[in-house]
Formats: structure tokens, sequence, C-alpha cells
């Protein structure tokens, strides 16, 4: 029902109007903090292990670009749920 109250105001073929939502700066910012806090956290991991040290210093390697590559997606998000997307697939990593 609202769609069609919509819709009437606006005309049929203009659709809904569209929202623009931005991003709140203090979001992203907690949010790169949470990605480097976790990647400390993986790189103290990888330190702590057993592994040989060749195989550490990748493994420290692959955090590293996983890190800078979230939090291009994040300074990329035009939304604080695209933020929050993000955070979500980083914790899942």
């Amino acid at each position: 029902m609202p769609q069609q109250m919509l819709r009437s105001q606006y005309g049929k073929n203009r659709g809904l109007p569209k929202v623009n939502a931005e991003v709140n700066g203090a979001i992203k910012s907690n949010a790169k903090q949470d990605i480097d806090t976790a990647a400390e956290k993986a790189k103290e991991a990888i330190d702590n292990s057993d592994l040989p040290e060749d195989v550490k210093t990748k493994a420290k390697d692959a955090v590293e670009k996983a890190k800078e590559a979230a939090k291009q997606a994040i300074d990329n998000a035009t939304t604080d749920a695209d933020v929050n997307t993000e955070k979500k697939l980083v914790n899942k990593r």
C-alpha cells in the first residue's frame, strides 16, 4: 500500500524515490580498528605456533594482504550496511 501511494504520488514510470544513505565515518574507523585487532591476534597465533619460520612468514603475509583488502573494501563502502557486511566477512575468514 505505501508503495502504491508513492507511485501514484511520483508517477508510475518514476518508481520509488532513491534513498541516499551516507556512511558514518566513525563506523568505518571502528571497523578498521577491529580489522587491525583481528589481524594482530592472527599474527600472534601464527608466531606462537610450531610452524617453520618460512611458513609463519607466508601466513603472516597472507594475513596482512587480507587486512589491507578488507580495509580497502571498507574505504569503498557506500553505506553503513556495506561496512557491517565487510566486518562480518572478515570475522568469518
